[in-house]
């Protein structure tokens, strides 16, 4: 997940906003619902409908790709992301826009879809407990998947890793970690224990306050699309070393810096490549370039660039280890090189020292991901966990 660091009074502001828009919003979804299901009526809808609906909030091109997963099914996407250029079935739409078009989308959806599967915790509506009691009082299945600090409790996190006598992130923002933002993850909880039907979340990694059983979600890879260009580098010296924060704290980066620059003052030559705030398509240009990537060194997940990178032949050092994950597929300790925050500089000097190593990370990362996440194992893997539970898609 992208990190703000909200402040207390901001999420009091935030609350106060939401309650005084979503009675709106109810009476407008409920007004658009009965005069769609006039319309539907006079002129039937068999040509409209879709198994699934899919949507809102758009973050690591899981809405778009998901849409690849379910080829029956609407995207729909409020709040879009300025790193991808993917297109929708509806939207993205204007801040301004979206509280009317909220209402309007999910009152269509109602009448066309059965399953609806949402990403993060946001909604059609602007509290998202109001959309999921609206589709259960229809007899609609829902489908939530998290993907970080949506349903991550810093709280739980922090003592998970004290507990470990490791760092966390949760230590280098202190605005996010204070009782509103836990309260708020609370009740995301229970809403999602209450309505859902399926959960998807990564429990070790997004530890919180789910007490339903879940199940990890895996990457979504058009393998075909990712071209492995790994190339030797002609000697040490031309080694591209390419790191790519979201969020510069939470990704570890100053530690990146040091370590960068540490190695320097000893005597080692190599390119060492930052991007910040760039589009994907930039971040795919230069990953055909590199040979070794620094990805995120607090989480214990690969994120969406740790398997772009391994996808396209790099040796990547990244905090996602099997061992304290038990998600993680166990063959991924040979995929890619376990890094905690405080190894970075030995793992990192370890492979410019061992040039083979780094191709043999390179291959094994490739083969590691069209083994678990291509896109035709991922989609029999969503397919088999929604019609075990008779949720159609």
């Amino acid at each position: 997940m992208v990190f703000k660091d909200i402040s207390r009074p901001a999420l009091v502001m935030l609350n106060i906003a939401i309650k005084i828009i979503v009675p709106f919003q109810i009476v407008l979804l409920h007004f658009f619902y009965w005069v769609l299901k006039l319309y539907f009526a006079a002129v039937g809808k068999n040509q409209s409908k879709r198994q699934v609906a899919i949507g809102v909030t758009e973050v690591a091109r899981l809405i778009y790709s998901l849409g690849l997963v379910f080829p029956s099914r609407y995207t729909c996407v409020l709040d879009g992301s300025a790193f991808y250029e993917d297109q929708y079935d509806f939207g993205p739409y204007s801040i301004w826009l979206r509280p009317i078009v909220g209402p309007w989308r999910l009152a269509l959806l109602s009448h066309l879809c059965e399953t609806f599967i949402y990403i993060s915790f946001t909604g059609y509506l602007a509290d998202r407990e109001c959309d999921l009691r609206f589709l259960r009082a229809r007899g609609k299945k829902i489908v939530l998947l998290f993907y970080g600090s949506d349903i991550r409790s810093l709280k739980k996190t922090k003592e998970f890793f004290d507990q470990r006598e490791e760092d966390s992130f949760v230590n280098y923002l202190p605005n996010l970690f204070n009782d509103q933002y836990d309260k708020m993850i609370k009740r995301t909880a229970l809403i999602a224990d209450t309505y859902a039907n399926l959960i998807f979340n990564w429990a070790v990694d997004q530890i919180g306050y789910l007490e339903s059983k879940t199940l990890p979600w895996p990457y979504i890879c058009e393998i075909g699309k990712y071209e492995y260009s790994y190339q030797p580098p002609q000697d040490k010296n031309t080694v591209t070393v390419l790191h790519c924060p979201s969020h510069q704290v939470a990704k570890g980066t100053p530690l990146v810096r040091a370590v960068i620059k540490k190695l320097r003052a000893e005597g080692y030559r190599f390119n060492y490549l930052e991007l910040n705030n760039v589009t994907n398509s930039v971040v795919l240009q230069n990953l055909k370039n590199s040979h070794i990537v620094l990805q995120e060194f607090y989480s214990l997940t690969p994120g969406m660039l740790g398997i772009e990178a391994l996808a396209t032949g790099n040796a990547v050092l990244m905090s996602a280890n099997h061992e304290v994950n038990y998600e993680l597929p166990q063959d991924s300790a040979k995929a890619w090189l376990a890094t905690s925050s405080w190894q970075i500089y030995d793992h990192l000097k370890r492979l410019l020292d061992n040039p083979s190593l780094i191709q043999e990370y390179a291959t094994q990362g490739r083969q590691f991901v069209e083994k678990h996440y291509d896109l035709e194992k991922v989609r029999a893997y969503y397919h088999n966990a929604l019609s075990e539970r008779g949720i159609p898609f």
